[in-house]
């Protein structure tokens, strides 16, 4: 989120029956929930930096099948699963043993994190 949120207003107007929200705040999780319907999912990941494994926390409202997926510094893409997830607090582990040491992206239903793996 925007940590001056503060700052933030969403205005509406009703001359038609259409709006747009535009994510001027940093808040994309509430703007593709507006745009598509589908509950957000939020997820941490740990330990950050990584040597042989990485624990993903992921809190779904629904349950719900999501694609996780880490990609290099250059984009490629380096690892790709569909889990299937509960309503609540899951947890996912994954083994980096066969990365190289490096800073890689994960993403999971349209959100991001970096991670780094050192050895």
């Amino acid at each position: 989120g925007d940590p001056n949120y503060q700052n933030c207003v969403l205005s509406i107007d009703n001359s038609n029956t259409t709006f747009t929200l535009s994510a001027l705040c940093g808040d994309s999780t509430l703007s593709e929930f507006l745009r598509t319907g589908k509950p957000p999912l939020f997820f941490t990941m740990r330990p950050n930096p990584a040597q042989d494994g990485i624990q993903i926390e992921i809190v779904s409202a629904v349950k719900q099948n999501t694609m996780i997926e880490i990609y290099d510094a250059l984009g490629l893409k380096k690892f790709s699963d569909t889990k299937n997830l509960s309503n609540g607090l899951n947890t996912i582990h994954l083994d980096t043993k066969g990365f190289s040491s490096g800073i890689y992206l994960v993403k999971i239903a349209g959100e991001s994190r970096t991670l780094v793996i050192s050895r």
